[in-house]
């Protein structure tokens, strides 16, 4: 599972996340899930969204499905 597909799915999907951010079209979205990654610069504004529908992000929900290179760790 992907960072997006987990973000997306505690959201409802593809299309109810993008009515929830208040975008016309859902190619925004649809795009995060393709690439399987929500750019940080869209943590804050979904958190907060999601929150007001009640849907509760920690960081965690954003960060435990990212890639992981351990090389770049070592």
């Amino acid at each position: 599972m992907t960072q997006a597909d987990h973000i997306i799915g505690k959201a409802g999907g593809v299309t109810a996340l993008s009515r929830m951010l208040g975008h016309k079209h859902r190619t925004t979205v649809q795009g995060w899930e393709e690439t399987g990654i929500i750019p940080l610069k869209n943590w804050i504004q979904i958190r907060r969204v999601l929150r007001g529908f009640g849907i509760r992000l920690t960081f965690n929900d954003f960060v435990r499905h990212l890639p992981w290179d351990d090389e770049i760790a070592a």
